[in-house]
């Protein structure tokens, strides 16, 4: 009899630790249930992306621009670019890159998967996410991104990259266009470190 309930508090101590290990951090902003669909059309929440679009478990540069914009955010992705190419191929490959539209209307999938192609983005380390304007204003909200939709379509907007840890977690945030990358990059060799 004592051996069953110790077998029986043995199966529900595995049970309790292996959900504790699916519990976000608090701060995390994989806690939204906003939904997304990426550049090839899947949908999914924050937390459920999977694959080669899987977000969580791996440091993530995310900003937020639309495809129209001529003036800040053509910058901001050249920025991107900066902190990939700062870091080595053998890092790159442990980095996901995550571009959110703030543009409902116009940025559909199909038109982010073009976008980012003529920009030579490799889609393998980059995902680009269309949203509908709830999700859009709850995922600016979470990365404390201001933004304002004006006259012909444009939007005024805070330009931030942020920078997530494995669980979400934005650990930092290069706030402007044309920032020195050099702590963005250092930041994620230390959140790289521990995946080694």
């Amino acid at each position: 009899m004592k051996t069953k309930r110790l077998q029986g508090l043995s199966i529900w101590a595995l049970v309790f630790f292996w959900v504790s290990g699916l519990t976000l951090n608090t701060q995390s902003i994989y806690h939204s249930k906003s939904t997304w669909e990426t550049q090839d059309g899947r949908k999914a929440s924050l937390v459920n992306l999977s694959g080669s679009d899987g977000l969580r478990g791996s440091p993530v540069v995310v900003a937020m621009l639309y495809t129209s914009c001529q003036a800040s955010c053509p910058l901001t992705l050249s920025d991107l670019n900066k902190i990939k190419n700062g870091l080595s191929h053998e890092e790159q490959k442990k980095v996901r890159f995550a571009v959110f539209s703030f543009d409902s209307d116009r940025d559909k999938p199909q038109h982010l998967k073009s976008f980012a192609l003529k920009q030579g983005i490799d889609l393998l380390q980059w995902t680009f996410f269309h949203g509908s304007p709830s999700s859009v204003r709850e995922l600016a909200a979470l990365l404390g991104i201001r933004f304002k939709k004006v006259d012909g379509g444009d939007f005024d907007h805070s330009n931030i990259i942020s920078i997530l840890d494995p669980e979400g977690v934005i650990i930092h945030q290069q706030v402007g266009v044309r920032q020195n990358p050099a702590e963005s990059i250092n930041i994620l060799r230390r959140l790289i470190e521990p995946l080694k």
